[in-house]
């Protein structure tokens, strides 16, 4: 990619920011990655900006260590929830749920 540019991911970071995104520099990070062209960046920076979840942009969430696949209207997860699926893998049940 390299229309990218240390100038460009600045002024991205900024926006999301500005959206209050909270992770705007790790957002940027994903966006800018997950974007085949500088058309489709500029499409996904502003929807992430005018409130879609990244998830929903590029396609997946990481959860647990494992990337699944998401799309508009699937399931979004949390840093809570991969805290409880942690401490739910590490008790002494033989069986493993995340909740």
């Amino acid at each position: 990619m390299n229309w990218i540019n240390k100038e460009l991911e600045e002024r991205i970071v900024k926006k999301l920011r500005d959206a209050g995104c909270v992770f705007a520099e790790e957002e940027a990070r994903l966006l800018i990655s997950a974007a085949p062209s500088s058309e489709d960046l500029l499409i996904m920076v502003n929807k992430r900006a005018n409130g879609t979840p990244i998830e929903y942009i590029i396609g997946y969430t990481e959860f647990c260590g494992l990337r699944i696949e998401v799309d508009q209207g699937g399931i979004r997860t949390s840093q809570t929830n991969e805290v409880s699926c942690s401490a739910d893998r590490s008790s002494d049940r033989t069986e493993g749920y995340c909740y």
